[in-house]
């Protein structure tokens, strides 16, 4: 995978923190793969955007491979 460009910005625990500073929530997002080596790339850059956009939220992600046969899990 490419390294990621997009700067949102991160806790120590690696969350993807809010601009909401006072109280935010913590939203976990599960998404499970299978063999999505090649849209996963893509789905990961457009997920950050949506979560760049809802701010009073901080949001974590859980990539799930469930047997994939490609390269997925090295994504």
């Amino acid at each position: 995978m490419e390294e990621n460009k997009h700067q949102t910005p991160r806790s120590a625990e690696g969350r993807l923190q809010s601009k909401n500073t006072q109280h935010p929530k913590l939203v976990s997002l599960i998404v499970p793969c299978y063999n999505e080596e090649r849209s996963l790339p893509c789905f990961y850059e457009e997920t950050c955007k949506v979560i760049d956009a809802i701010s009073r939220y901080d949001f974590e992600l859980f990539f799930v491979n469930d047997g994939s046969k490609d390269k997925t899990l090295s994504v």
